[in-house]
């Protein structure tokens, strides 16, 4: 799931400052946007070689996340990680993907749902398709399907933000506050600025444990 509205479902890449791709200085945030998303996407998006390229940038860029300084330049990171995220590594499953982004944009839910199972079944090591399958299962209100495409995903890239801040809202919603509230503050020790996590842990957290004294 997602902390961004569905416009922004297509992740677009945000420029970053004094990160290093391999040996390439990225360019800084002044910059514009067009520098990072033009370098994430030379990155090879199939075979072994890519796929422990674009693990090395994920984790350079999880790192500088959590010692992010401000809302602004955490979200810089945010939208390039989820650039990253998006890239499956197959031209079929990034077809699907785009048709399930168009399917919930039109609000055609059940239409995404069948699109996302084709991509769990052709992808079923791609995180973000079990993370989208649960976001269009929550809006279809299947919880119990949506968290379970969620422990998928986590069981992928457990450091999925959004997924774990997706977890947190469904059991808010089935009533289950202290395990929402635990997997907000899960979120935000990967995304410390999370806006939702951050929103719903401070709502959360007095009527879970008191207010205190």
């Amino acid at each position: 799931m997602s902390d961004l509205p569905h416009s922004g479902l297509k992740r677009a890449g945000a420029a970053l400052a004094g990160l290093c791709l391999m040996t390439v200085a990225l360019p800084g945030v002044a910059q514009g946007q067009a520098g990072l998303t033009q370098m994430l996407r030379q990155q090879p998006a199939q075979g072994e070689a890519g796929a422990v390229e674009r693990g090395r940038l994920l984790d350079s860029l999880f790192a500088r996340l959590q010692a992010a300084q401000s809302a602004d330049g955490a979200k810089v990171l945010e939208q390039a990680v989820w650039t990253l995220w998006m890239q499956s590594g197959s031209p079929t499953v990034d077809l699907l993907m785009g048709q399930v982004d168009k399917a919930v944009e039109d609000s055609r839910y059940d239409a995404a749902l069948g699109i996302l199972d084709a991509v769990v079944d052709i992808a079923p090591d791609y995180p973000e398709g079990w993370n989208k399958r649960a976001t269009v299962n929550f809006l279809l209100k299947n919880y119990k399907d949506a968290l379970a495409d969620i422990d998928r995903a986590l069981t992928l890239e457990p450091r999925h933000f959004g997924a774990l801040s997706g977890r947190g809202i469904i059991l808010r919603e089935l009533g289950d506050r202290d395990g929402a509230l635990k997997a907000f503050r899960q979120a935000l020790e990967i995304h410390p600025f999370l806006p939702a996590a951050r929103n719903a842990v401070r709502t959360l957290g007095p009527e879970v444990e008191g207010q205190p004294i």
